[in-house]
């Protein structure tokens, strides 16, 4: 195989001769598994990087929610170390400068993720539901029109009610 060439394809991954495979450098920072199968990272250590990762889909749940632009999330994460999120505090401290996963390109993979699990198994449910689709539409400070849509159903309980995005 050539190495170099799909190391540069896949920034995130790695080789490991001794285990003869292709590892992702993320999945072995923020593994739920313990430490006996994942020697790279201490348990307590993985406590900490899934509380970070719990940090950074909050922060991104609330950027789609409040319809902040991707540019923001580095600044809401530091917010969210400012007023005691100590392990985003202590993640910023210790990680490399150019491995915080805090960019713009770090949110769209959070994006991508969420809607993996929580938009598509929610269609799939209104696939056989009677459902209520609502458009709120705006126009931004630089003149440009932006619609959020939001779903309403009956999930069996109550009327549940879910933001699927926006429309510009």
């Amino acid at each position: 195989q050539d190495i170099g060439r799909l190391t540069r394809l896949y920034p995130g991954a790695y080789y490991d001769h001794d285990k003869n495979g292709w590892f992702c450098r993320k999945c072995q920072a923020f593994a739920a598994t313990s430490s006996a199968s994942n020697p790279w990272i201490s348990e307590g250590k993985q406590v900490e990087n899934r509380n970070v990762l719990k940090s950074m889909f909050t922060v991104g749940l609330y950027m789609v929610k409040h319809c902040l632009p991707n540019e923001s999330f580095a600044d809401l994460l530091k917010l969210a170390g400012d007023v005691g999120a100590v392990d985003i505090v202590k993640y910023m401290a210790e990680c490399h400068k150019n491995a915080t996963h805090m960019s713009h390109h770090s949110y769209e993979e959070i994006l991508d993720v969420m809607n993996e699990y929580v938009e598509t198994p929610l269609l799939e449910t209104l696939k056989n539901e009677y459902f209520t689709l609502f458009v709120d539409e705006t126009t931004s400070v630089g003149m440009k029109s932006i619609a959020n849509v939001y779903v309403m159903f009956d999930d069996g309980n109550n009327v549940a009610e879910h933001y699927l995005g926006i429309v510009n």
